[in-house]
């Protein structure tokens, strides 16, 4: 599967919803195989054959790694597209004039009403834009405290709800991975035991998420590195969904495409053409 999002990414274009279920996939593979609802653990139980028999757990996948990979996956989407707010326009993304401009975009979004009445009231604009902020900026405190974890999701998945039905992108994908980052059995204390195995994958994803900080803060899009551009740059009045108004707006427009990703920028380019060449020859 990240190989598939690889090729996916490279022949047509970056779209992020898809980031975080794909490290969720690759974090599944690391999580318990005798739960109830396992797949592994109903098809090993029933076929002595079945070649992914997790009936032997290793201790890194009962301790809870592969759920707090998930966890980390997807509050780094979430923050990575505060951090680039920030970056691109500062502070007077929060000033309602970029959710106006792209809210009045035509043929966008799946609710025309609401997209109406948000547009005309820029008070809630206003309002929409900080709270947009504060939960992508705010959005690490789920990492440390349990409390707000659940808080954090419910509004994550109400804000990309609200995207579908005003804006163009559907972020259910990314929503469902929400699911698996509130730990039912909180009072169960997991212990990972400190080994070789243990060390090397937390070792593994630490250099990973680090990695990933770097590409945001340097608005870096290769994959599957992403910094989350998405509505990240200032828009106002003078702009418009159906002409430029002067050259200084055109190159502006142009750069934020090429930085805006969509595009098989950098290493992603180069692995992905490298891997169809080695799968052609074969």
């Amino acid at each position: 599967m990240l190989i598939l999002h690889g090729v996916v990414v490279g022949c047509v274009g970056t779209n992020h919803r898809w980031y975080a279920p794909v490290y969720t996939m690759l974090a599944l593979a690391l999580s318990n195989g005798n739960g109830v609802y396992s797949v592994d653990h109903y098809f090993s139980s029933r076929y002595n054959s079945y070649p992914f028999s997790k009936l032997n757990n290793p201790a890194l996948f009962t301790s809870g790694f592969g759920r707090k990979v998930t966890l980390v996956s997807v509050i780094m989407t979430l923050f990575f597209g505060g951090i680039t707010k920030m970056l691109n326009s500062g502070l007077k993304w929060m000033d309602g004039s970029t959710i106006g401009y792209y809210v009045n975009e035509e043929n966008k979004g799946r609710w025309p009403w609401l997209k109406i009445w948000i547009s005309k009231c820029q008070p809630l604009l206003v309002f929409l834009s900080v709270k947009t902020m504060i939960l992508e900026l705010s959005s690490p405190c789920a990492l440390f405290v349990p409390f707000f974890r659940p808080i954090l999701l419910v509004s994550a998945s109400i804000f990309h709800f609200g995207i579908w039905l005003t804006l163009h992108p559907n972020y259910l994908p990314q929503t469902w991975c929400y699911i698996l980052c509130t730990n039912y059995h909180e009072s169960m204390k997991y212990h990972t035991p400190v080994n070789l195995v243990t060390l090397t994958a937390s070792w593994g994803i630490t250099v990973f998420l680090a990695f990933s900080i770097v590409c945001a803060l340097m608005g870096m899009e290769n994959w599957p590195f992403t910094s989350i551009p998405m509505y990240s740059y200032y828009r106002d009045a003078s702009y418009s969904h159906m002409y430029l108004k002067n050259t200084k707006q055109a190159r502006c427009v142009s750069h934020e495409c090429i930085n805006s990703g969509g595009y098989p920028i950098g290493w992603s380019s180069k692995w992905i053409y490298l891997w169809l060449s080695d799968s052609a020859g074969n």
